[in-house]
């Protein structure tokens, strides 16, 4: 029972995450869910520990992987599933061993790190399972596959812009640079520009330094999974009025011209 039990509170969590979830789920992802779900995983863990079923004990620490992913511990998450692979492996059981892998690859995703290989083996191994599990798997590897160039796009260095008026000659930088947002009277400023300023705000807030430059990705800045969510619940706070956005939202519109596109295409017209 507590093993299903962590299972429905996962698929709960799991709806709440991403838009069109419903708003009970939506609730209960922003309350006590994660917090609630990660207790009852563990303790299914525990009680799986004293029935001497290997099996068993690798599909409470799957369950309980889920929890701690929902709960921001991506570290011991990805333990937890390294741990576990080989039982799944050895027994041969196709399904557990997707649910590994693909969770992996989402873990790789909230990391800024992609990792298609994996997600593609998650979509073999589960070629025989059900329907949801495996569109869950084709929707994914579609998602990085198109995610990855921006990524390596990313890592790579660039030469730092320069501020209008700075010691080179004062000339204008070559990159767009957002102006402090203390220095902007947001009220008085268009819909595009008040939005831009305010998500410039949110961000450097997140990340602790001002002056971001538009096109630079936060996953330059060494902005953590953790923080990325906190973001885009931010940055969800401060626009209540456009739809749920995913957890992976700053990773898909990494920059702050790509968030004030996003946002100004998912405001009501009369906003």
């Amino acid at each position: 029972m507590l093993l299903l039990s962590s299972q429905a509170g996962s698929l709960e969590l799991a709806a709440g995450s991403q838009p069109g979830g419903g708003k009970a789920a939506r609730s209960f992802f922003e309350g006590r869910g994660r917090q609630k779900v990660l207790a009852t995983s563990k303790e299914a863990v525990a009680l799986s520990k004293r029935l001497s079923s290997n099996h068993l004990v690798a599909i409470s620490r799957l369950g309980e992987a889920r929890a701690k992913v929902s709960n921001g511990l991506l570290d011991e998450a990805s333990q937890d599933l390294e741990e576990v692979l080989p039982t799944f492996e050895g027994e041969g059981d196709q399904r557990a061993l997707g649910a590994t892998k693909l969770l992996q690859a989402n873990i790789s995703i909230l990391r800024g790190m992609p990792e298609v290989a994996i997600a593609k083996e998650a979509l073999e191994c589960l070629r025989t399972g059900n329907s949801h599990e495996l569109a869950l798997a084709q929707a994914l590897v579609a998602k990085m596959s198109r995610a990855v160039p921006q990524a390596r796009a990313a890592a790579q260095p660039q030469a730092p812009a320069q501020v209008p008026g700075s010691a080179a000659g004062g000339a204008p930088g070559t990159g767009a640079v957002a102006p402090k947002p203390a220095q902007i009277d947001k009220m008085a400023l268009a819909l595009p520009e008040r939005v831009k300023y305010t998500l410039t705000e949110l961000v450097a807030e997140a990340i602790g330094q001002e002056g971001m430059e538009e096109d630079r990705t936060l996953m330059e800045t060494g902005m953590t999974s953790i923080a990325s969510i906190m973001l885009r619940d931010k940055i969800q706070a401060e626009f209540p009025e456009i739809p749920e956005m995913d957890l992976t939202f700053v990773f898909d519109y990494p920059t702050i011209r790509e968030m004030t596109g996003f946002v100004l295409t998912q405001l009501p017209n009369d906003a």
